[in-house]
């Protein structure tokens, strides 16, 4: 057994319960204006009656909330509130101002919830809907610091104690839950997955990262989503808050109106769209959101476990909007973010940036965080849709002719690259310790490739083999350059191969490929790793097309997996190597890679031989 209220479902939503009558966070603002001013049993008939300046419902037309406290003292544990005036502030959070309201040294009530104005409180339902018999106060004077109770009792004796603070642990009185007079499954309900009838168990909605409390979402009859979010942050290295997505794959279009961010209590509250590669706290990311402080801005992380940054500026209101609308658009690898200033009729571009999910596959969805893990945060989300579109693609390279090998080759008409040799005390052209390779090209990405390429061909028939360096430097000021080990099929720009290295702005290792001869480029994974520094492995077994890529921090450690990729390769010989690519179309831009111990290591028959240092 366990301790609670069973409460008639048909007549009660329960919208706050702390203790052992937890089972979820508090509603947010939106979602409990739903649920006491739209769907109350009790709501005033006439609607204009919730307008603001009326002075008082009418007898019998005023919601009601229920209290239960099963410590407290006989005549507490069960109060009922009746609401008497609409809100005389739209933006006064009613729930939040009885869960958590206590003045420090005055007994100020706040304006919008004061005694005998806007509430009165009974001892049954019937009372409160008819008004008869409400408590009395001492003096006739609510106490404010007693929270929703005032001291207060149906006789008019005092009564201390009996109140419950929500961000106290422990409070006066514990295991404490808040009723509205709302049918459960009337106007506004959790969201129930198996039994929706706009969404499925493709969804899902989790909290990202070890959250304080919980998140939830709820669907209005009117199609809205009401989500709360906890958490401290959306950024950095890993994130906390509340995600609901769904799968996703290929192209994107992605619109929504954040229409409320409530329950804000920090500047740096979140909501927004969000495309992600999983519900890892690390995860790569994309996250166009408004902030309740801030404006509407776009966030990425572009390497699982890597920094989190800024694409653009952020756009600022004054005051600042708790609302607004949002739109993501992704293609291929190319994320544009848009807001609109007139409901959605036409989108104005605020930033754009590039991230790439492994395999073109990621969750897409709406995401909240309370930048605060002692709180939750909750948006209202409107007109949510999201749409799969072709972008087109890159065509491939015309020629497809075999190219002779060459171990010093600039591939698909990059600039002349080179490659230098140091030993570890410097000198150039010395014996051979650190290998310095300059490259240019507009990048190794899509359906054809420009980049550097020092290599040595291998027969395929000569068995397994793996590829192995360790990544020392790698020097460049933009995201799309990368520089590592690539085996290829052959120095065509639209060969097929598979390449692990380095991403540029420290985003981190890349693991990629290239399935078939002019066929576009799949991003496997890209995790992050200190300093631009890692052991990186390419292995390809005999007779199969089939590379896995590892890769570890220190030498000591072992091989972590990065991923498998099947690559067809056509001919009888394989180009082994280094790549290097300046990542931008300016036939300047470049990049440096600095390697040590690199090898390609013959492991056929149960053997190892070194092939080249």
């Amino acid at each position: 057994m366990t301790r609670g209220f069973d409460h008639d479902i048909d007549m009660y939503t329960k919208v706050a319960g702390r203790d052992d009558m937890h089972d979820g966070h508090p509603f947010g603002k939106a979602a409990f204006d739903v649920a006491f001013w739209e769907h109350s049993l009790t709501k005033p008939d006439d609607p204009t009656a919730l307008a603001e300046g009326t002075t008082e419902f009418p007898v019998g037309q005023t919601p009601i909330i229920l209290r239960i406290c099963p410590d407290c003292v006989k005549t507490h544990k069960r109060i009922w509130y009746r609401r008497l005036t609409p809100l005389h502030d739209p933006n006064f959070d009613l729930l939040t101002n009885i869960l958590y309201h206590r003045p420090n040294r005055n007994n100020a009530g706040p304006t919008g919830n004061q005694w005998n104005t806007d509430f009165t409180l009974h001892s049954s339902y019937e009372d409160a809907e008819s008004g008869a018999n409400p408590w009395v106060c001492p003096n006739n004077v609510f106490d404010y610091r007693d929270t929703f109770t005032g001291a207060c009792s149906p006789s008019g004796a005092r009564v201390r104690d009996q109140y419950t603070v929500w961000s106290w642990f422990p409070s006066h009185q514990s295991d404490v839950a808040f009723y509205v007079n709302k049918p459960e499954g009337d106007g506004i309900t959790e969201l129930d997955l198996q039994s929706s009838l706009r969404f499925s168990n493709i969804n899902t909605a989790v909290d990202l990262g070890d959250v304080n409390i919980p998140g939830r979402v709820f669907e209005t009859d009117d199609g809205a989503l009401h989500i709360s979010g906890g958490g401290a942050h959306i950024g950095g290295y890993s994130d906390e808050g509340h995600y609901f997505s769904e799968p996703a794959t290929g192209d994107l279009d992605v619109k929504v109106h954040v229409s409320a961010l409530t329950n804000v209590r920090s500047r740096s509250a979140k909501a927004g769209i969000m495309l992600r590669t999983d519900n890892d706290a690390d995860s790569t990311n994309v996250f166009g959101f408004i902030s309740s402080g801030d404006g509407v801005m776009l966030y990425y992380r572009a390497s699982k476990a890597g920094n989190t940054h800024r694409a653009g500026i952020n756009y600022k209101a004054n005051p600042v909007q708790r609302s607004a609308w949002l739109r993501l658009k992704k293609n291929l690898d190319q994320i544009e973010f848009y807001r609109s200033e007139d409901d959605g009729a036409t989108w104005i571009l605020q930033a754009t940036t590039t991230v790439r999910f492994p395999n073109d596959t990621y969750r897409v969805g709406l995401a909240v965080t309370a930048q605060n893990d002692a709180y939750v945060s909750e948006a209202t989300f409107e007109g949510y849709a999201t749409e799969e579109y072709l972008f087109p693609t890159s065509a491939p390279s015309e020629s497809s002719a075999p190219t002779l090998w060459d171990a010093d080759v600039e591939i698909g008409g990059a600039r002349e690259g080179r490659v230098e040799y140091r030993s570890t005390s410097g000198q150039n052209n010395a014996v051979p310790g650190i290998e310095s390779h300059l490259g240019y090209g507009t990048g190794i990405w899509e359906s054809s490739d420009s980049f550097q390429f020092h290599n040595t061909q291998r027969l395929i028939s000569d068995g397994a083999f793996d590829v192995v360096t360790h990544i020392d430097r790698f020097h460049t000021g933009n995201a799309m350059a990368k520089g590592g080990l690539m085996i290829r099929d052959s120095n065509d720009a639209d060969a097929s191969h598979a390449f692990i290295g380095m991403s540029g702005y420290y985003n981190g290792v890349t693991f990629q490929s290239r399935a078939t001869t002019g066929a576009g480029t799949d991003h496997h994974k890209t995790i992050f790793v200190p300093n631009h520094k890692a052991f990186i492995r390419l292995s390809k077994p005999a007779d199969s097309g089939v590379i896995t890529a590892y890769y570890k921090i220190e030498e000591a450690d072992e091989w972590i997996e990065l991923g498998t990729t099947d690559v067809t390769f056509s001919g009888q010989t394989l180009n082994v190597g280094t790549a290097v690519t300046g990542g931008e179309l300016n036939v300047n831009a470049h990049a440096w890679l600095e390697t040590s111990g690199y090898a390609v290591v013959d492991v056929g028959a149960g053997r190892k031989k070194l092939l080249r240092a």
